[in-house]
């Protein structure tokens, strides 16, 4: 069986298959919601893992449109479509959609994990230019182009008006999902064993605490150093003290300030 759910012919239409959405358990439907650079592959990975043990079937709507060449303005609002109440996880979400409407948005389990902005932008700079994976379809990358043309200052700058529209729909959400359990990468980075019980805590999975174990220290990786060429370069908090000069981490700070807050972090002294 097929089980691609979104495909683009060779003359651009996209064709959809909720069908092709196996329903393995009655378990209800959650999200996984992150940013970019906040440490989503990391939740992606886990959460993955985590839903071979439910076991409830793992989805990924925007992951399936980057690997089908699909660029974000084209995605049809008939998405809305591939969301069920119960029996999926949906995870791999960079950014709360707004091209399609969630349908279960108001009701299904949901967890976000984000990260303080200054560091995402730093990591989304290494990682457009050494080790960020093309779009399908041979698409260039636009991310990719920006960092090969400018210095991390001025990318920074330019990014910072994508990560204020991104964190600011998340904020937006929570106003509607306060149930929403935050996770900052800050707080789950050390401690990945904790961060895994309490994903499954608040997604009410009963996956014993060895198998929770073992999936985290699959993903517990640490780099002894600075790996600029890798997907994982550095996990600590606060690199960007280190990448930015001070009137860029200014100017970030006065942009975001509004959304920074939101997820509790401080400004500069």
């Amino acid at each position: 069986m097929n089980d691609q759910i979104i495909e683009r012919s060779e003359d651009g239409k996209i064709s959809l298959y909720p069908e092709r959405i196996a329903k393995i358990s009655d378990s209800p439907s959650v999200l996984a919601l992150s940013l970019p650079k906040a440490g989503s592959v990391l939740l992606d990975g886990i959460v993955r893992m985590l839903c071979e043990q439910v076991p409830i079937n793992y989805v990924s709507v925007m992951e399936s449109y980057f690997s089908s060449g699909v660029i974000e303005p084209d995605i049809p609002a008939e998405t809305s479509n591939l969301f069920f109440e119960k029996g999926v996880c949906y995870g791999g979400f960079r950014y709360y959609p707004t091209q399609f409407e969630i349908p279960i948005s108001d009701t299904a389990p949901a967890i976000l994990l984000v990260r303080d902005p200054r560091d995402m932008i730093v990591s989304l700079y290494f990682s457009a230019l050494k080790s960020h994976p093309s779009r399908g379809g041979g698409l260039a990358n636009p991310a990719a182009t920006a960092a090969a043309e400018m210095d991390i200052d001025d990318y920074a700058r330019r990014m910072t008006k994508m990560y204020k529209l991104r964190m600011s729909g998340y904020v937006d959400f929570l106003k509607r999902r306060p149930d929403t359990k935050v996770f900052r990468y800050e707080d789950i980075i050390y401690d990945k064993v904790k961060w895994v019980s309490d994903i499954c805590e608040h997604f009410n999975w009963q996956i014993p605490e060895n198998h929770c174990a073992k999936i985290a220290k699959h993903w517990d990786v640490m780099p002894d150093a600075e790996q600029p060429e890798a997907h994982v370069r550095q996990v600590h908090p606060g690199n960007f003290r280190k990448k930015l000069k001070a009137e860029t981490i200014a100017f970030i700070e006065e942009a975001l300030a509004i959304e920074m807050k939101a997820f509790n972090y401080t400004p500069e002294a």
